[in-house]
């Protein structure tokens, strides 16, 4: 998943340089979150109801990398793709990856769970069949069948989104409701982190308020509403910080912790969103049936 456009020639380098390493990669545009009306209008085309999005994260970047990801898993789907990697842009990628996936590929995706096979191995030494295979601590990169791809797609479309993407996508309740086997294969992924995790450009987008929340759960469960953007206010709100840190979106004060210092980990969110009546157009906020 890349956005040359957000991030600039750097993403692009990365890219080319990954292409290098492994020619069959292919790449696939990420949404723009600095433009919550292409957002909306992603939200919208994709069917997938808006619930929440993990508190201090909830930020219209990380709303669109939701979206991306759900937007992957439609494009196996609808090419029929039986073994998909999809990775984040910021990874720089060994020339043994290819073998890598393959491997996990084979031994846990590919083949059918069988009764046979299981029995003539230890348990210590058994493949374990799975749906999904998470490559990184964290969303760093995901391995999915087409079967996983189908019922991880049909999920989002049926509960929504409910929370950040890696915490829903490896998270075991989220497994459970999509019937996906997961499994999750960390250790020794040829692959160089480039950015830390919530410190690239995710980190300084624009956060969504709890009223613009609000108005997405409801809208995307309607038919005859669509949402639009206040460019004006967006114009006259201050722009998110340059520094990747001041990445928090929710204001909360404990007791442990000094009101003003627990405050300047985080930063405001704007309400950015109207409605719009509509009675039939192609825009329309609504979920499929």
């Amino acid at each position: 998943m890349t956005s040359p456009a957000v991030s600039g020639n750097l993403r692009t380098q990365w890219l080319v340089a990954n292409q290098r390493a492994v020619p069959g990669l292919r790449p696939h545009r990420a949404l723009n979150g600095d433009d919550p009306e292409e957002t909306i209008a992603a939200l919208a085309a994709l069917g997938v109801p808006f619930e929440r999005l993990c508190d201090r994260h909830a930020s219209w970047g990380m709303l669109a990398n939701t979206l991306t990801r759900i937007s992957a898993l439609e494009r196996q789907v609808l090419d029929r793709v039986p073994l998909q990697a999809v990775l984040e842009d910021d990874l720089a990628l060994g020339h043994a990856f290819p073998a890598h996936v393959a491997q996990l590929g084979a031994a846990h995706l590919l083949a059918a769970p069988s009764a046979n096979r299981s029995s003539s191995r230890s348990s210590r030494h058994r493949a374990r069949f799975a749906d999904v295979v998470q490559l990184g601590g964290y969303g760093e990169g995901y391995l999915t069948s087409l079967r996983g791809a189908k019922l991880l797609l049909q999920a989002f479309r049926t509960y929504g989104i409910r929370g950040c993407p890696d915490q829903q996508l490896n998270d075991a309740w989220w497994h459970q409701r999509a019937g996906v086997r997961a499994l999750r294969s960390t250790r020794r992924v040829p692959w160089l982190l480039l950015v830390t995790a919530n410190e690239g450009h995710i980190g300084r987008s624009r956060c969504i308020s709890k009223s613009d929340a609000a108005l997405l759960r409801w809208a995307t469960r309607r038919s005859d509403v669509r949402l639009r953007v206040n460019r004006s206010a967006m114009l006259l709100t201050p722009a998110p910080p340059s520094v990747a840190r001041a990445w928090g979106c929710r204001a909360y004060r404990s007791d442990a912790q000094n009101g003003s210092e627990a405050r300047k980990r985080y930063r405001g969110a704007f309400d950015y969103l109207f409605v719009e009546r509509a009675a039939s157009d192609t825009g329309v906020m609504g979920t499929r049936q």
